[in-house]
């Protein structure tokens, strides 16, 4: 039986998103074993930060001058990978929240619910029930936020790479409450290894009409047959990425609107300049580009621009 597919309602693809100012960027020696895009820095930490807090606020004005609505707030000392808020929290448009559990002990300090809650309410987002799923730290098991969790909300569908980072259990309950199906397969960083990517959105993005994903990385067998399967039953067009673009966050991309309703694709400079002229063409038949410069964020924190959104889905609308 297929998903219901619903091409035309809007209220899937967010207009604001929510991001961290990173006064204390840094590298996170703590993240680095399971992040194979990390890589360590040569300068020093006062000039990373430095040059990570101008990507990021260039990058935050891009959004503001393309119409789409920003909700910030400053990171703590403590918190170097902060600037990564989409890893322990997700907005559902169904007035919820979900507190997700993290790997590094020292990402565990970003979740700093109250300040959001806060911000949310100063301008307008009200949101009642919290699902907080944290308590699988204490039997380690992780699930990190939009990280690991690829969700069609139209369909009702999770896409999740197993790794350290996105594990089943957690999964699983997650997908019971907001009544999703789960899509779990393997990933790997590179052809015949065994390091696991680390998280989902590395290696897949979705909008309404297209998923951009690294099937080279996804071994063959029954679960890339289902995944496969769920996409095309969604509706989903398939636009396929090497491992080489993959590896420069071509797979790290996020589906917005403005506040007029123009679409957009949101992505890196990095990203940008590895897709070929074709698989452009295809992204663009849905939204416009922002592209963002971010050398110094992804090199040395391992991620794009995806993992620096947090999608603010209003639950009035």
């Amino acid at each position: 039986m297929k998903t219901s597919f619903f091409p035309k309602n809007e209220n899937f693809v967010a207009d604001t998103v929510l991001m961290v100012r990173p006064l204390h960027f840094g590298y996170n020696a703590q993240t680095a074993e399971s992040n194979h895009y990390q890589q360590k820095p040569d300068e020093a930490a006062t000039e990373i930060a430095q040059k990570a807090l101008a990507e990021a606020d260039l990058f935050c004005q891009q959004l503001k001058e393309a119409q789409i609505e920003v909700l910030r707030y400053d990171d703590l000392p403590e918190t170097p990978d902060a600037l990564f808020p989409n890893n322990w929290i997700v907005f559902h448009r169904c007035g919820k929240i979900s507190l997700f559990p993290m790997a590094a002990p020292n990402r565990r300090l970003e979740r700093r619910l109250q300040v959001v809650l806060d911000i949310l309410e100063e301008n307008n987002f009200f949101y009642q029930n919290i699902f907080d799923y944290t308590s699988y730290e204490n039997e380690n098991q992780f699930l990190e936020g939009t990280g690991s969790l690829l969700i069609d909300r139209q369909n009702r569908v999770v896409y999740a790479a197993r790794s350290e980072r996105t594990q089943e259990a957690p999964l699983l309950h997650f997908c019971k409450d907001f009544n999703y199906k789960p899509i779990l397969f393997d990933a790997f960083v590179e052809p015949n290894s065994e390091n696991r990517v680390y998280h989902t959105n590395v290696l897949m993005a979705l909008s309404p009409k297209v998923a951009v994903i690294c099937l080279e990385a996804i071994p063959e067998g029954a679960e890339k047959t289902q995944l496969l399967e769920t996409l095309a039953d969604t509706g989903k067009q398939v636009l396929p990425i090497s491992f080489a673009q993959k590896q420069a966050f071509a797979g790290n991309l996020l589906f917005l609107k403005n506040k007029k309703g123009k679409h957009f694709w949101v992505l890196s400079q990095t990203a940008f300049e590895a897709l070929q002229e074709t698989q452009k063409a295809t992204l663009a038949q849905e939204g416009d580009f922002i592209v963002a410069a971010i050398p110094t964020i992804e090199r040395i924190g391992g991620g794009s621009v995806r993992c620096m959104l947090a999608e603010v889905l209003n639950p009035k609308k």
